[in-house]
């Protein structure tokens, strides 16, 4: 089956996703480069930075313009310190851009994108 075509509104929202994650990683490589390891949210889903005692908050210290969501959904993460998993919502999967197989619940809703260190699953 051919999936519907996209708005230009929906494509426009999916690339500022797409944009911010990466934006997300390249911090948390720094972040990493910096402290020895990526913030922990000790392997749990948590939210990127939409409560103040969220890890990856963290990350403002490396660039205090970051998004922590799309201005409608919170952007996801999680990380055992050693690797990590950014997950956001969007409108299109992106193949090149698989999540792992269990998402957690708050993701099942909709199509995923997601980012991955290497060593993650």
């Amino acid at each position: 089956a051919t999936p519907r075509p996209l708005s230009d509104a929906q494509v426009l929202i999916d690339t500022r996703r797409v944009l911010d994650l990466n934006a997300l990683a390249g911090a948390l490589e720094e972040y990493r480069t910096q402290e020895g390891a990526y913030p922990s949210t000790e392997n749990n889903l948590m939210t990127v930075c939409a409560s103040a005692f969220d890890p990856g908050c963290l990350l403002l210290t490396i660039d205090p313009d970051l998004s922590a969501d799309d201005g409608y959904e919170p952007y996801w993460y999680r990380s055992d310190g050693a690797s990590y998993v950014l997950f956001a919502q969007i409108e299109r999967a992106d193949p090149d851009h698989p999540c792992p197989e269990e998402l957690p619940a708050a993701l099942r809703t909709g199509d995923v994108y997601c980012i991955q260190s290497e060593g993650a699953e």
